[in-house]
């Protein structure tokens, strides 16, 4: 984290340089000019300082969860079974093959049951991972998805309306 700190103090000071010689660079400015310099460098600090504590709050959640992208990325399998048994769920085995979507922490599991000996398409899940609990959470209006990943497991729950409705288990195949 040390390493970090420095380069961000750098890039502190070398932005504030910059800002700092391009206002008193032209003496003969006048007082308005170089208030409205002050001011644009003012607000490009206050940006550069919101970019700067975001990449901070990710990278400590980053080292707090002992979870890379690597180990939630790959195929995983194992059963999904029905906790609600008067409906039309049945228990199956599942292969989910889960890979990085486009923002941080953000990922698409693509749910595949077996039938017959082929998986067979039953959808994407958008998900986010949770760093500090280390789940991966995929949810919508109706139901939510709640998966605990650890040492090559998942072990997972579906509520649809509050109430349980699957409970998963897995192990990474890849």
């Amino acid at each position: 984290m040390k390493k970090y700190s420095t380069a961000l103090i750098f890039m502190i000071i070398s932005v504030a340089a910059v800002l700092y010689l391009s206002v008193f660079a032209k003496a003969d400015r006048s007082s308005d000019d170089v208030m409205k310099q002050f001011k644009e460098a003012d607000r490009s600090l206050e940006k550069l300082n919101d970019s700067l504590q975001k990449g901070k709050t990710y990278i400590a959640s980053m080292l707090r969860s002992g979870l890379s992208d690597s180990s939630l990325i790959g195929t995983w399998k194992g059963s999904s079974l029905c906790q609600i048994k008067s409906s039309p769920c049945h228990d199956e085995t599942v292969v989910y093959h889960i890979s990085k979507a486009s923002g941080i922490d953000s990922f698409i599991v693509q749910a595949n049951k077996i039938v017959n000996g082929i998986e067979e398409d039953m959808g994407p899940l958008v998900c986010r991972f949770e760093r500090k609990t280390d789940q991966l959470i995929c949810e919508d209006d109706k139901a939510v998805w709640t998966f605990n990943i650890k040492d090559g497991s998942m072990t997972g729950t579906l509520l649809v309306r509050g109430a349980l409705y699957r409970i998963v288990r897995l192990k990474k195949q890849d």
